[in-house]
């Protein structure tokens, strides 16, 4: 019982450090950006101050670059970091199904089936229920809220970042589209049907969201009684 517990208050405490990082990874992305644009936005008005009658030319000239620190590097930065922290979520409950089935006394009564239909952190999740009888419906309400995060993450990793599932159906018509329309922080091409994370915090919230439904888990499952783990 008592390796049980040292070894998943670590792993609480270390997700702790691991949030940090990716708070951090996220904020220097954002501020790279920003002092990359700021950097191209001198340099137009030093050669715009130097070629007088010249500033139309010069700004056409550095659109498309402007551009890309504007809007193209915000995207790729944030739409990555959104994957990359569900991603997280997935490798931290398969290792705490790890240490579950480890230190569990009768693993082999627990015979979990993969359910393909469901998300590989879903399959984590339930096969951890599955496997000890503790009441996890607190944590629900946390997990719905980050089931509307990871259908945004398909479309993104699955989907090229696309919106249209079905493309006989209007753009209104599709699954994800107002679960995308309501939120300030996405942003949708009517046209060509394209997604994007207008603003970090979007990601920040989902990171925030992990750390909550993780220690919240962690701490349910430290109440499983000495009976049941070596």
């Amino acid at each position: 019982m008592k390796k049980y517990r040292v070894v998943l208050s670590f792993k609480k405490s270390m997700i702790r450090n691991d949030i940090e990082i990716q708070r951090d990874f996220l904020n220097d992305l954002y501020a790279l950006s920003c002092s990359k644009r700021e950097e191209l936005r001198t340099r137009i008005e030093e050669l715009v101050a130097q070629s007088t009658g010249h500033a139309d030319e010069i700004y056409d000239h550095y659109l498309d670059e402007f551009f890309v620190y504007d809007t193209k590097y915000v995207e790729l930065s944030n739409n990555s970091q959104l994957v990359a922290a569900y991603s997280f979520l997935e490798f931290e409950l398969k290792e705490i199904r790890n240490v579950v089935k480890k230190f569990l006394i009768n693993p082999v009564l627990h015979n979990y089936v993969y359910d393909k239909k469901k998300s590989s952190a879903q399959n984590f999740r339930d096969e951890i229920y599955s496997m000890v009888n503790l009441d996890f419906l607190a944590l629900e309400k946390t997990w719905q809220q980050i089931e509307n995060f990871r259908r945004i993450r398909n479309l993104i990793a699955h989907n090229g970042g696309n919106l249209f599932l079905n493309a006989s159906k209007t753009i209104s018509d599709q699954p994800d589209y107002n679960l995308i329309e309501s939120n300030r922080f996405l942003h949708l091409n009517l046209r060509s049907g394209d997604i994007f994370i207008n603003d970090k915090q979007y990601v920040h919230d989902l990171i925030e969201l992990i750390e909550s439904f993780l220690k919240e888990f962690i701490e349910i499952l430290l109440t499983i009684s000495s009976e049941e783990v070596k």
